[in-house]
């Protein structure tokens, strides 16, 4: 089996891709809005492909892969041959960054007509190195046909700025008392100029303390050092020939360090009820409130099933949750997994094919699109959304959802095995896997990637919180601090007794790094975790060792 969504493998900068196979839009995927295109409006029998715009909304088509690898300055040229055109058609690209930054968006306006051949320029824009995926947007009444397309990036990049603050131990990991000497680099396309005037800012376990100054042609170490356990992690901004060539924003970390990192502890420990509390309001759900479980074939492939499952949660809630069933006959391990945040029902470990896959979502309803549930989190997120108590924070009934749409999977699903369970998930979906393996003990491995719900009240030891930082929003009553406990995933942890992989990024600003060691030393079994030193949440870089880790783990759990 693999491992969840592999990266984006990159290319080269100057490149070209054609479509030469029997479906003239191969790797391509329709979408309106959030939903699948009707089918009825995309023909292709390999010699040329037709598309018609459908009354509800404009119809983009993403091509999916492979991806490609633009800069700053340079230009995606998109050509059609043997075109047919009318109404409005755009052709662009959507960017996904790679490092952090604002991902881009740019589409060029194709003339109506007929030509035997024509090209739309749009140039790169954004924050620095781009993946593109070219699009097709079909307005509704338009329509367009062709029988080739061609991509290629033209034109110089500009000149990409980077910043590195090079730890002086391989393994970024220093005890208490030690210092770690971090040496500034200031680069250019790689190529360090051994020049620039730069300012670093300095923070500890999340919080700012202080700045230093350097002339990086005359000096570019910066001395730093932990009196108590935890991560020091630096940003800076440099200017160079009068320009300011890196700045110290979100997602910029240019630098990380631990110190004593094993001796991290959760900044109040967990509550002693935590799982009696838990599993007396999940007795106390199902007896107030019929789970109602309502079970509905949504999609089918030629290998899997997927279902939808729907159950009644308290106050006249929904919970939601997808099923993936293998179609061919027989038993199977069954991995539980809660998608990120966001707005998102629908996300599972996808390569774990040879197991059933059970996705819980952690909202009470479903959003038709994202402006539903952007009005949704106005002017509150979800995740601070009652945080005054226990019971009325958002999170109370996620977790009594997770848990029934757990102990349905476990009864209702015949073609479970009866023995291999897992928990896998990300960010929240991380803490929530934690969650998961400790309210349900017949788990037997966890995965938990850059866990978020973890060390709600870090304050307390003099650190930021992890994500969703509950306990710093303006809003959440300072009598919170107790429940708080209650749905940390730290404190869950210390009731994991199954092995586990976790991994942590030291640039994380948002799972903050002691945050997610708090929850891994807390957990009970067989233990790894995998640092990524030079990684943020979603920017940085990262290998596959985390990956390779819970493959491993998954599939020596589930040989047993």
């Amino acid at each position: 089996m693999k491992l969840l969504t592999k990266l984006f493998v990159a290319a080269l900068l100057m490149c070209a891709v054609s479509v030469q196979a029997a479906k003239v839009l191969k790797n391509w995927s329709p979408t309106t809005g959030y939903n699948k295109s009707d089918a009825a409006a995309w023909q292709d029998d390999g010699k040329a492909v037709t598309l018609k715009g459908i009354d509800r909304g404009k119809w983009i088509i993403f091509r999916t892969s492979p991806p490609i690898p633009a800069q700053l300055g340079q230009k995606l040229q998109i050509t059609l041959k043997n075109v047919k055109a009318k109404g409005e058609i755009k052709l662009g690209y959507y960017a996904y960054v790679s490092g952090f930054g604002c991902c881009a968006q740019k589409d060029g306006v194709l003339n109506p007509g007929n030509a035997p051949s024509v090209t739309v320029v749009v140039p790169v824009e954004g924050k620095n190195t781009k993946i593109l995926r070219p699009r097709i947007t079909i307005m509704p009444g338009a329509e367009l046909s062709f029988s080739g397309i061609e991509f290629k990036v033209v034109g110089q990049a500009e000149p990409k700025y980077t910043a590195v603050a090079l730890p002086d131990k391989p393994d970024a990991l220093y005890n208490v008392g030690d210092t770690v000497k971090f040496t500034v680099k200031a680069l250019k396309d790689g190529k360090d100029l051994k020049a620039g005037n730069a300012t670093i800012y300095i923070y500890k376990n999340g919080i700012y303390a202080g700045k230093r100054s350097l002339d990086l042609s005359k000096s570019s170490i910066v001395e730093e050092k932990m009196d108590v356990p935890g991560f020091v992690v630096v940003t800076a901004d440099i200017v160079y020939n009068g320009k300011k060539i890196v700045s110290n924003v979100w997602g910029a970390q240019i630098g990380a360090a631990g110190f004593s990192v094993d001796r991290i502890k959760t900044g109040k420990p967990a509550p002693a009820d935590l799982l009696d509390y838990w599993h007396g309001e999940f007795a106390k759900l199902n007896k107030e409130v019929p789970a109602n479980f309502q079970k509905k074939l949504v999609n089918a492939n030629g290998n899997h099933n997927r279902y939808q499952l729907i159950c009644d949660n308290f106050g006249g809630t929904k919970t939601y949750a997808t099923i993936i069933v293998p179609k061919k006959p027989g038993k199977y391990p069954m991995i539980f997994t809660v998608p990120p945040a966001g707005n998102a029902v629908f996300s599972y470990p996808s390569d774990f094919s040879n197991a059933i896959r059970v996705t819980i979502a952690v909202f009470d309803r479903t959003f038709p699109s994202q402006d539903a549930y952007n009005k949704f989190n106005r002017p509150t997120w979800y995740f601070y959304m009652g945080a005054q108590q226990r019971n009325t924070y958002y999170y109370y009934k996620s977790i009594l959802g997770m848990m029934r749409v757990m102990d349905y999977a476990m009864k209702e699903i015949p073609q479970w095995d009866g023995k291999h369970l897992a928990a896998i998930g990300r960010s929240q979906g991380g803490g929530s896997a934690i969650i998961m393996a400790a309210l349900n003990q017949k788990i037997q491995c966890v995965s938990a990637d850059v866990p978020a719900l973890c060390d709600h009240n870090a304050r307390a030891a003099g650190r930021r919180p992890g994500w969703p930082q509950v306990m710093d929003h303006p809003k959440t009553a300072k009598t919170f601090a107790v429940d708080a406990q209650y749905f940390d995933a730290a404190n869950f942890a210390a009731f994991v007794k199954c092995p586990a992989v976790v991994s942590v990024g030291f640039y994380d600003t948002m799972c903050e790094p002691a945050s997610v060691y708090a929850a891994f030393n807390n957990l009970k079994g067989d233990k790894k975790i995998i640092n990524c030193i030079t990684y943020g949440h979603g920017w940085g870089k990262r290998d596959n060792t985390y990956d390779k880790e819970t493959e491993i783990l998954v599939n020596k759990t589930f040989a047993k």
